[in-house]
């Protein structure tokens, strides 16, 4: 597409009445410029021709008057062309202000359909008149929300293929291993042994099958568009020394060491307290699964401008840096193949929906933070100073 040249601001009215007030002006200053040389003209050949004293005669030959006649149309004719001329210029002006932007953005929506299916979208330069210029924006502006929402869409409609293959793997392998295991116990095939070893893991088999439906229900619940929070406000710091203090022995018991810093005073703030655990639950489920005993844990709270900050880590094996990029990502495991049974792979993007329906955010800190190897940082809205 043809690159235009770049002009000053102004509005299409101010555009044509400049250069109508131009024509105008230049025409008249024309026709006022010949008539004077045309008088010149006139007293020079008369002169010429006739002598000085022709302007004393009182009567003229005929072929004086037809000489006036033959100058005067001469400058006439002369003041036509250089009229039509600049006619044709100011058109071809206009043309090139007007036309040539008009043409590109009709081009521009014509092929953008046949352009946008390419990955090509074509643009072109502001001309400098408002209008103009405000249409080309808004169309700019239509064209890159469409490609980003083709883009999005088209991302979305991969995560969804990925997440129906990741849930039929998820789904088949233990399904798999149960029915195997059932066939050979009905055919009588092994030991007393052999069937209660069988048995324990087709129990185990079916406790990963409830939890992954599980998991997934509150996905899909959690995307629903009509779900929706129970938010109270009360003093979340409390809340989670609470959580907290219930969760002791269970670490204790399995060799984890916990340290917690949270401060004595109130935090107030709107949550879903149902909805809050279920994301501390999935932290620190995940710590105490990936994690051998004598891994410590770590909790912090503080308060800061409008956020309230809520931190849980461990110093355990951390998390892969295949995955760490796209852990709050539905069915994102740490072993890619899949195979180990080690989790569902939703527990993070739970918590990921959970806190931003609570308009807050949940991320995953760089490697170090707070001495941890794996420590996740939540931000909700402070509720203000008042008592709770």
């Amino acid at each position: 597409m043809k690159k235009l040249r770049r002009w000053s601001k102004g509005s299409l009215y101010s555009f044509i009445l400049r250069n109508f007030i131009v024509i105008i002006l230049i025409v008249v200053g024309l026709y006022q410029g010949q008539n004077v040389l045309c008088d010149k003209v006139i007293h020079y050949v008369m002169i010429h021709r006739y002598g000085p004293r022709i302007w004393e005669q009182e009567e003229w030959p005929n072929e004086a008057y037809l000489l006036i006649v033959r100058v005067t149309n001469l400058f006439m004719l002369l003041f036509l062309i250089l009229f039509v001329l600049i006619i044709l210029y100011s058109s071809l002006r206009m043309r090139k202000r007007l036309v040539d932007p008009i043409r590109n953005l009709d081009y521009a929506i014509e092929h953008f359909a046949s352009k946008a299916d390419e990955g090509q979208i074509e643009t072109f330069p502001e001309v400098g008149i408002r209008e103009i210029d405000h249409i080309r924006n808004s169309f700019t502006h239509m064209v890159q929300r469409l490609k980003e929402s083709e883009d999005e869409s088209r991302r979305l409609e991969q995560d969804r293929q990925k997440m129906l293959a990741d849930i039929s793997h998820d789904l088949k392998t233990p399904i798999t291993v149960i029915q195997g295991y059932s066939q050979a116990l009905y055919d009588g095939i092994v030991d007393a042994k052999t069937q209660k070893k069988y048995l324990q893991t087709m129990v185990y088999k079916s406790e990963m099958l409830a939890e992954l439906v599980n998991s997934f229900y509150e996905f899909s619940k959690l995307e629903h568009p009509q779900f929706s929070l129970n938010l109270e406000k009360g003093d979340v710091c409390e809340y989670f020394r609470e959580y907290l203090a219930v969760k002791y022995e269970e670490l204790e018991t399995a060799g984890f060491e916990l340290i917690a810093e949270l401060p004595e005073e109130q935090v107030p703030c709107e949550f879903d307290h149902a909805q809050l655990k279920r994301v501390f639950e999935n932290m620190i489920a995940n710590s105490l699964k990936h994690n051998s005993s004598g891994t410590m844990l770590f909790a912090n709270m503080t308060v800061k401008d409008e956020d309230v900050i809520l931190r849980l880590g461990d110093d355990g094996v951390g998390i892969p840096d295949s995955i760490r990029a796209k852990i709050f990502e539905p069915f994102v495991v740490g072993d890619e193949a899949r195979t180990s049974g080690n989790g569902t792979g939703l527990g993070m993007a739970i918590s990921r929906r959970i806190i931003e329906e609570h308009g807050g955010t949940i991320t995953l800190l760089p490697k170090g933070s707070y001495r941890m190897t794996t420590c996740y940082e939540i931000r909700l809205r402070y509720a203000g100073k008042a008592s709770v």
